[in-house]
């Protein structure tokens, strides 16, 4: 007698155990408390606003207001680097690329080249610079320091960039960690033999889909939760002035969140699938966790110094990828819609491709025990 359920009964059957048993296991709770934590620190961080560091270019003409203006910062606690240029091209290319945060052009005055004119501490330290230069010639009128901005100042930069590192953050965490999750539930279920008695009541893929569901809601009700708490706590503190979009962003966080689960997951379920004990499963996810590694730490830097890296910009779009870095450029605001529907759009037969050829995977090894299975055998199997 067949006593195997509905499709989405049994799949739901699957994502209510995966439910249960994960929130109350420790990892929830650890797992939650440490988010809370790095979105505190984050808080925190903001709340005390140490010193920033800055680099400026300078000629050799110059340099003596760089080291006038790098003796200013240093008693105040902040750091100023100098970096010499060959002339004032060059320094304005710096500036535009990001690199540095300031070039300071040969006088007469004190005259600046910055990216933006929305860092005031900078501003004020180069009008302070300018008035000692005029107290030291005397008979000369006071004038303000003369700063010319390539770009529109954006009142909300820094906002901005905060907003943004959390969003990577919480989506690092989340999609990397509950990815893991879940290749340690197929692997766990196969070397306790507990997933023969699971599949007399469903089938391979409705196992697959409601592991997929169930932990990827798990995730959810925990990204929800720290993002409602680092919302509360920067809006009680004060810390950080939450830009325009801002509600935006977190429903394209959550968006993304579900698109990149659902694909990383079916991955690391696949590849999990491939081993029947916990010591192998390190290699057999590796390529998949390296999907979300990559963009994280060469994408988001790039991101945070020049929002409109074109590299960046092209790769956000490519399904692989795009769940790490279109929410960073979305939240920097240099994501334009069509970009954020395209990067979106070319994810779904991304999902589709891959939820069937996991699905094969899966169904074809879940009850292989022993050796590792080749992905080549795994795909053929019948």
């Amino acid at each position: 007698m067949n006593t195997q359920l509905g499709p989405a009964r049994g799949a739901w059957l699957v994502a209510s155990r995966e439910i249960a048993t994960r929130m109350r296991g420790k990892s929830f709770v650890l797992g939650t408390l440490l988010m809370l934590a790095i979105v505190g620190g984050l808080v925190g961080f903001a709340t005390l606003n140490g010193g920033t560091e800055r680099t400026a270019a300078v000629t050799a003409r110059s340099a003596p207001v760089g080291e006038a203006l790098r003796a200013q910062f240093t008693a105040s606690g902040d750091q100023l680097e100098l970096r010499t240029v060959a002339d004032a091209a060059e320094g304005e290319r710096l500036v535009r690329a990001g690199e540095v945060t300031v070039f300071l052009d040969a006088g007469p005055g004190v005259r600046a080249v910055v990216d933006n004119d929305t860092d005031g501490e900078l501003r004020a330290a180069l009008d302070v610079l300018a008035v000692k230069s005029v107290l030291d010639q005397a008979g000369r009128a006071p004038e303000p320091a003369q700063v010319r901005a390539l770009t529109p100042a954006d009142p909300d930069r820094g906002s901005r960039l905060a907003l943004a590192f959390a969003t990577a953050m919480l989506l690092y965490f989340a999609l990397l960690g509950y990815g893991i999750t879940v290749a340690q539930g197929v692997v766990e279920e196969k070397s306790s033999r507990v997933v023969e008695l699971l599949l007399a009541a469903v089938r391979p893929w409705q196992l697959l889909a409601g592991k997929v569901i169930g932990i990827g809601l798990v995730g959810l009700a925990q990204l929800a939760l720290v993002t409602g708490a680092g919302l509360a706590a920067a809006t009680a503190t004060g810390s950080v002035t939450l830009p325009g979009g801002t509600v935006g962003t977190i429903t394209a966080l959550i968006g993304w969140y579900l698109l990149g689960f659902t694909l990383y997951a079916t991955l690391f379920a696949a590849t999990g699938a491939l081993v029947s004990r916990q010591e192998d499963m390190q290699s057999v996810i590796m390529p998949v966790m390296m999907l979300i590694v990559i963009p994280m730490a060469g994408g988001l830097p790039l991101l945070l110094r020049n929002p409109n890296d074109q590299l960046v910009e092209w790769v956000s779009l490519l399904p692989p990828f795009a769940p790490m870095l279109m929410p960073i450029r979305a939240a920097l605001g240099a994501a334009p819609l069509w970009q954020q529907l395209l990067a979106a759009g070319l994810m779904l037969p991304a999902i589709a491709l891959l939820l069937w050829l996991g699905g094969r995977v899966y169904a074809n090894t879940v009850l292989r025990v022993g050796a590792r299975t080749k992905l080549t055998e795994a795909l053929s199997r019948k």
